[in-house]
């Protein structure tokens, strides 16, 4: 009986979990695409070369398999952080982080949101001062928004799942 609830849940469990997150992924996505708006952005979701929002987006695990879900690149040119870490391209970042996920989320169903770049969690607690018209600091905390935006799209789209049981 144990091997036969393990098997369903791998075959019409697991499966279901993983459509949810890719659809919850693909949302947050172009949710990026719109909430960050260029040149300059928004208070919320700031912009200065355009690269943390390059490297922000949702990958979905899935035994082993990976999907990545990011906003359309718009950066045009390389960040510079300190005299430490120079030129960060955002969308390259992202993709570096997503693959070494894949060594780390090999089980089951995982639904991880990134920013790769090493200055997001600084944006997110402290602001971003990067925006000319003196509205400082902005970006506060908006990776928790967008956390919270995903948690939203996956319980909606468990809200409409079915499972079939046999």
């Amino acid at each position: 009986m144990e091997r036969m609830l393990r098997q369903f849940a791998q075959n019409q469990v697991g499966k279901k979990l993983y459509e949810v997150a890719t659809k919850a992924a693909e949302a947050i996505a172009d949710k990026i695409d719109k909430w960050w708006h260029a040149p300059t952005g928004t208070d919320d979701y700031p912009i200065y070369t355009g690269n943390m929002r390059d490297a922000t987006g949702v990958a979905v695990y899935y035994n082993g398999r990976m999907e990545d879900y990011k906003p359309f690149p718009i950066a045009t040119k390389k960040q510079h952080v300190g005299n430490e870490i120079t030129n960060i391209v955002g969308e390259e970042w992202f993709q570096k982080a997503v693959a070494e996920g894949s060594t780390k989320y090999t089980d089951g169903v995982w639904v991880v949101l990134f920013s790769a770049v090493p200055y997001a969690d600084k944006v997110n607690s402290l602001g971003c001062e990067c925006k000319a018209d003196g509205i400082e600091p902005h970006g506060v905390g908006y990776f928790e928004r967008l956390e919270e935006e995903l948690i939203r799209e996956i319980l909606a789209y468990l809200d409409i799942m079915e499972i079939e049981v046999r």
